[in-house]
């Protein structure tokens, strides 16, 4: 994730099927929120959980260059969806 923060070439990333788990949404979530050239990023079925999702939707209320995110089979709860609603 660390490696997010200072890419400045790559705009898509498929992590699906990793089961990063929550830890790892909110370790991507901090990248995300400084990265300014990842438009589609990939997170289907890793287990991110409503604490992931949260941290996803914190980040992408900063980052102003995401336009695909595929969180599906993530079980992010109604908590987590509102959060990124």
């Amino acid at each position: 994730a660390s490696a997010l923060r200072v890419n400045a070439v790559l705009t898509n990333l498929n992590l699906r099927f990793n089961h990063i788990g929550p830890e790892g949404g909110v370790a991507i979530s901090k990248a995300l929120a400084v990265n300014g050239v990842l438009t589609d990023l990939n997170l289907w079925d890793n287990k991110i959980g409503p604490e992931g999702a949260k941290a996803l939707a914190s980040a992408l209320r900063v980052n102003g260059v995401m336009t695909d995110l595929n969180i599906g089979g993530n079980e992010i709860s109604d908590e987590g969806a509102t959060a990124i609603a």
